[in-house]
């Protein structure tokens, strides 16, 4: 298997990796994209915003880490601010450029998980300038009503053996589900966005990039 070198360790390759340390970039392999579109929009110590290498709308961005993890519940007690507030950056950002505070929502994988809705196990937080209804397609997942509170990163670290969804509407309010009625189709939050907003686009990045 191939690998990449992170903070002085081996892991499997890894695409998000590959994009932190602009080794074997797949954005840098896609036609569309130019150099000045490639450069991450934000950076703090352990974390960047990017663009997404298939935007379903425009301004859709991921957060990573900088280092490999598969999800934000394995991040340290001592990253959690740091996510808060980068967050906080990245909206002010997203909303500044296109008008529309976003968004967030991640496919939460444990480790070793085969089953989750991710198909990229490395942390990232979907960031999407949209305004569409997602209450209504996470409830026929959750096993309990659907609640809407003050959700942090805090609370991703009570259980770090579980696949989630990690939700977090433009005005701040965030809903966790850890216990699934039915399996999470692949890339779900991409199906939600095309489905509601009407785009012709194809919610699957992998078929809807174009490679040199």
């Amino acid at each position: 298997m191939t690998t990449t070198t992170i903070n002085r360790r081996e892991v499997p390759c890894c695409l998000l990796c590959n994009e932190v340390h602009v080794e074997n970039a797949l954005s840098r392999k896609i036609k569309p994209l130019t150099s000045s579109t490639q450069t991450s929009l934000a950076e703090s110590p352990r974390l960047l915003m990017i663009p997404d290498i298939s935007p379903v709308v425009p301004g859709h961005s991921l957060i990573i880490t900088k280092y490999h993890c598969t999800a934000f519940s394995q991040i340290s007690p001592e990253s959690c601010r740091e996510v808060q507030d980068f967050k906080s950056l990245a909206s002010g950002i997203i909303k500044k450029r296109y008008g529309i505070a976003p968004f967030f929502f991640e496919h939460g994988t444990k480790p070793g998980s085969v089953s989750s809705a991710a198909c990229i196990s490395h942390a990232h937080i979907h960031v999407l300038p949209a305004r569409i209804n997602v209450t209504k397609h996470l409830s026929q997942f959750s096993q309990k009503p659907i609640t809407f509170h003050d959700t942090r990163e805090q609370d991703l670290l009570n259980d770090i053996n579980a696949d989630y969804l990690y939700y977090e509407d433009s005005s701040g309010m965030a809903c966790l589900i850890r216990n699934f009625l039915k399996p999470l189709p692949r890339q779900f939050i991409r199906r939600i966005v095309v489905q509601e907003i009407g785009i012709s686009a194809s919610w699957n990045w992998r078929e809807s990039i174009s490679l040199s």
